[in-house]
Formats: C-alpha cells, structure tokens, sequence
C-alpha cells in the first residue's frame, strides 16, 4: 500500500503523495483485477454450463431437467444459457477470456463466424464499443459476401467443367475424323493393288496385235489415274473439312472461355461491391408483431371454441404459460 508522503508519484517527484493520488492507484488496481477476474469468469461459467448439461449433474442436486436447474439457481435463460454453451464449444478459450468485455451476445454472435471471418472482424472492428446491431449486420454482410464468393465459384466451375467436357468431344471429333482418314487411305491402297479389268480383244492366230496392247495400257494408266485422282480428291476434301470443322470447334470453344472469363472477372466485381441492406428495424416489428397476435387470437378462439373438451383445462394453463414465458423472454 502506498503511504501519504512519499515522494514517489509517477507525473512529478518534486510533489509528496497525496490521499487521493493513494485512492487513484488502489483503485486502479482493484479494477484491473477485478476486470482479470471476469475474463476467466466468463469463460468458467460458460464452461460450467456446458459440462453441468454435458454430464447431467443437475439430477444431483434435484432438478429433473436442465432448463429448470438454471432457471431457479442462476435465474438466467435457457435462451442465454445455450448461448454459453455455443460460446464454450465454438470459441477457443484464450479469444472468449481476452473478448470478455464485449459481453456474452456479442461472443455468441462470433460464434456464427469461421475463424478466418472472427479475425477480419476483430481486426477491422473496435467491437467494445459496435453496438450488437451493427455486429449482426457486419456478421450477415460478411455471410452474404461468403455465400456468394462460393455461388459464384460454384458457377465458374460448372462451366469450366463445361468446357471441359466440350473440349474432350472436340477430341473424340477429331480422333474419329482420323480413323476415317486412314479407312480411306487404306481403300486407296487396296484399289492401287486391285488388278484394272480391261476389254481385250482375242489375240489372231494366239498373237496379240501391237494396237491392241498398246490400247490395253492405255486404259489401264487412265483407269489407275483416275482411281488416284479421285482418292486424292477425296483426301483433300477430308482433311479440308476436318480442317475447317476443328476451326470452328476451336474458335467456339475459345469464344466461351473468354465469355466464362468475363463472368468470372464480373463476379469479383460484383463481390468486391457487394453491400448489404438491413431491412428497416420498425416495419420488420410490426411484421412479426402483426403475425404474433394473429396467431394469439387464434389460439383464444381455439380454447374457446373446445370449452366442452376434456383437455381445455390443460389448453387454458399451458396457454397462460406460454404467454408468462413470453413475457418473461422479452
């Protein structure tokens, strides 16, 4: 402790120590270990919660469920209760003890988040001074951006996965115009070896004239000309349209992944625009507050409607505790 005298304050060693320079430092203290002592709190109670449901201790000590045990001993919450519990199962300990300023709605909301995500947030965010609204719409935009990171990852696979396919049909094209190419080249070779049948006339006296031989060349040459001239036709034909067909394929096939490109390149842009819209706080409540008494008096007209029943009683008692429960949960 340190005693009124003392020349020995931090600021200036020409001035004694004064009472409240005393109260100042003692009182700095007992905040600093009072603030140590509710970051390991916090994450002990957390803790405590989950093991007391985990290994149903609770039975011990009288309660027949977990819900009524800390409802009468700890008079929290089921709701934030099994928001403790998340928090102990989801967040490591040391983040849930150095975050335990920021309350235990907030920690439960980071909850939602990968760890990638909580050290963005906890990076860009002062988060003890973000008010639990503006945690949630950051958490929902960042979602937001994430899912549709991944539809849109999604989407440029499929489609790549698409060209792909389109690129392995090009090849069983091209593969089947080559097998008809060599079909082809083999039936020239075949007709190339095929004797040429030509008119012959009878030989006089077993002596075949000179004309006539000389004529029997002739067509044979014109006839194996044209066989060759025609299977070279047909080649260069073939291979034109082989040719011209893979172009076609190939200038396509270039077309659509400059178009998935394209879309690739716009999808990035569009996430790195992305922003998120936070629906007015007013007409979402009277939404869900229209829909609650809508079904409030339906429900009383329900009960009304079965007095004559045997379980009304029970609809009336479980309906005056679901409407105190509610109450309470607000």
């Amino acid at each position: 402790m340190i005693v009124p005298g003392l020349r020995t304050p931090p600021a200036d060693t020409e001035k004694a120590v004064t009472d409240d320079y005393v109260k100042a430092v003692n009182l700095n203290y007992h905040i600093k270990a009072a603030a140590q002592v509710a970051q390991q709190s916090l994450y002990e109670m957390c803790s405590g919660f989950k093991e007391m449901r985990d290994s149903k201790l609770y039975k011990e000590l009288g309660y027949s469920t977990f819900e009524d045990y800390c409802e009468q001993e700890t008079e929290i919450t089921r709701r934030q209760v099994y928001r403790m519990i998340d928090t102990a199962e989801k967040l490591p300990k040391d983040f849930v003890t150095s975050m335990s300023q920021i309350g235990s709605t907030k920690l439960y909301l980071l909850t939602k988040l990968s760890e990638e995500e909580r050290t963005e947030i906890t990076e860009k965010t002062d988060l003890e001074s973000t008010s639990v609204r503006e945690l949630e719409q950051q958490i929902r935009q960042i979602r937001a951006e994430k899912d549709k990171a991944v539809a849109d990852k999604s989407v440029a696979e499929a489609e790549a996965s698409a060209a792909a396919q389109q690129a392995k049909s090009l090849e069983k094209a091209k593969n089947a115009l080559s097998q008809q190419i060599a079909a082809l080249e083999a039936e020239i070779k075949e007709l190339e070896n095929r004797p040429v049948e030509v008119a012959v006339e009878p030989a006089k006296d077993g002596v075949m004239d000179k004309t006539a031989f000389d004529n029997i060349c002739k067509t044979y040459e014109q006839q194996l000309d044209k066989v060759q001239e025609d299977a070279l036709q047909d080649t260069i034909r073939l291979n034109r349209e082989h040719t011209e067909q893979m172009n076609s394929l190939k200038a396509e096939n270039e077309k659509k992944l400059e178009e998935l490109r394209n879309q690739l390149e716009a999808a990035k842009r569009e996430q790195s625009e992305l922003t998120v819209t936070v629906p007015d706080s007013k007409e979402t409540f009277k939404a869900y507050l229209a829909t609650a008494i809508d079904a409030a008096k339906r429900l009383c007209e329900f009960i009304g409607k079965n007095s004559a029943d045997n379980n009304h009683e029970l609809f009336v008692t479980k309906a005056k505790q679901f409407f105190e429960k509610m109450t309470e949960e607000i």
